[in-house]
């Protein structure tokens, strides 16, 4: 369950990473926010990336859910 909760945030993070400039510029205008979409992508990416590995190895946030 928490394994496919994360590979969702993975997904929408890569999404927020690799989506077209163009298709985001549509929605909003500003520069800006663009570079914080694609910061946020990456954080979620890394942080999302870690956990699935900390939860198929099962040393770190298993213990922390039981």
């Amino acid at each position: 369950m928490y394994i496919t909760l994360f590979i969702i945030v993975l997904t929408v993070g890569l999404l927020m990473v690799f989506l077209p400039s163009k298709a985001i510029k549509n929605l909003v205008n500003q520069n800006g926010v663009l570079v914080v979409l694609r910061l946020l992508g990456i954080i979620m990416c890394v942080a999302s990336s870690v956990t699935i590995y900390a939860l198929v190895a099962g040393k770190i946030v298993l213990p922390l859910i039981k």
